[in-house]
C-alpha cells in the first residue's frame, strides 16, 4: 500500500490541501504549473477574472492531456506495425534458412553422387 501524503498548495490566491500517494515535490511542481498559466492569462489582461484564467488553465491542459494521450495512441499503433512487421520479416528469415538448409542438403547429396564430397562451400 502506497504512502499518503497531505499536500498543501497555493492556487490562485486560494489553499488547498490534498492527500496523496503522489511525492510533495511532484504536486507542488504541478501546482506551480496551474499557478503560471493563471499569472500568463491574468498579465496584461485587466478584463479577465481569475475563474476566467482559471478555466482558460484548465483548457490549455486538458488540450495538452489529450494531444498527448493521442500522440501516445499514435506512437502505439506506429510500435505495432513495426512488431507485426518484425514477425513477418522473421517468419520470411526462417523459409529462407529452411530453403538454404534444403539446397545444401541438395547440394552435399549431388557432390557426393559426383564423387566430390569435400564438405566445404565457397561463398
Amino acid at each position: 500500500m502506497a504512502t499518503l501524503n497531505r499536500v498543501c498548495l497555493h492556487i490562485a490566491g486560494s489553499e488547498y490541501t490534498l492527500t496523496t500517494d503522489e511525492p510533495e515535490e511532484y504536486v507542488q511542481k504541478l501546482a506551480q504549473d496551474i499557478n503560471d498559466r493563471i499569472e500568463s492569462a491574468l498579465a496584461g489582461n485587466d478584463r479577465m477574472s481569475v475563474m476566467m484564467a482559471t478555466v482558460l488553465a484548465s483548457l490549455e491542459l486538458a488540450d495538452e492531456a489529450n494531444k498527448a494521450a493521442d500522440s501516445a495512441d499514435n506512437l502505439r499503433g506506429q510500435i505495432q506495425g513495426y512488431l507485426e512487421e518484425n514477425g513477418k520479416t522473421r517468419m520470411e528469415l526462417d523459409a529462407v534458412r529452411r530453403e538454404l538448409d534444403r539446397v545444401r542438403r541438395e547440394n552435399d547429396s549431388l557432390r557426393a553422387r559426383c564423387g566430390m564430397n569435400n564438405g566445404s562451400y565457397d561463398y
